[in-house]
């Protein structure tokens, strides 16, 4: 059985490749322009909290992936998302998910990831 660590390590490797970010700077699709916004999303700057608009897409995709993994149930997955959410802005989301797959994730954000899925499980 996977713990909720390995669930949510692996609905974030996945979750980033199923949108095609990982090597790739954070861009997207404005639905007014259908150009490619070259500017990350913006933080809320009104709030202490590490606040970001994450695209739909990656929630939906990190959702699915990890509601694939053993023991995972819909509403661990959403806990999991909206904490990962709180604590990482979407470019820093973009960096740890190519650190995980690189295999060279900090200490410090393994230990923060880890911390964050124990929380949600």
């Amino acid at each position: 059985m996977r713990t909720a660590h390995s669930i949510a390590a692996l609905a974030l490797a996945l979750t980033l490749g199923l949108v095609g970010c990982a090597s790739a700077p954070a861009t997207r699709v404005t639905p007014e322009s259908n150009a490619p916004a070259t500017s990350a999303p913006k933080r809320d700057q009104s709030s202490e909290q590490n606040v970001t608009e994450y695209p739909a897409t990656v929630r939906t995709n990190f959702v699915t992936s990890c509601e694939t993994q053993p023991g995972a149930t819909t509403s661990m997955c959403d806990v999991c998302f909206d904490s990962v959410e709180e604590a990482f802005t979407y470019d820093e989301f973009v960096k740890l998910d190519t650190a995980i797959r690189m295999g060279t994730a900090s200490r410090a954000d393994s230990d923060k990831l880890a911390e964050i899925v124990a929380d949600c499980a």
